[in-house]
């Protein structure tokens, strides 16, 4: 009987061990299990804090450049888009330039305004 008990006595602390391990490990991990699509959506809201916007009629190609996924390349597109068709009216609009598609806007919308008041709260 008291074989028994020490064989019950060590795979319950084999258990333990286990889980604790297996705790440690997924909260290294992050241990965030959302779906997909809940941390598809997170990525794309506004930031709490919003930092100042970058007036993309004004905006110098440094100043462009601080834009996350814009480099030279693409400020410089920016920049010719501008001179050649005139002010953007809305920030949407920027998505004509050749480069910037859905997936870049959605990144920067939060980050740039037309310097309209009605694009400064929305993005839009």
């Amino acid at each position: 009987m008291n074989r028994n008990r020490l064989v019950l006595i060590i795979l319950l602390a084999a258990a333990v061990c286990f889980s604790a391990v297996f705790a440690v490990r997924l909260a290294l991990a992050g241990g965030n299990r959302e779906p997909a699509a809940a941390s598809l959506a997170a990525a794309y809201e506004p930031p709490q804090a919003a930092p100042e916007r970058i007036n993309i009629n004004t905006a110098s190609a440094r100043e462009l450049q601080r834009l996350p996924g814009v480099g030279e390349a693409i400020a410089a597109r920016v920049i010719a888009y501008r001179e050649s068709c005139g002010a953007f009216r809305t920030p949407e609009e920027l998505m004509a330039v050749p480069g910037i598609g859905e997936n870049l806007y959605f990144k920067i919308q939060y980050l740039i305004c037309t310097g309209d008041d009605n694009d400064a709260n929305t993005g839009s």
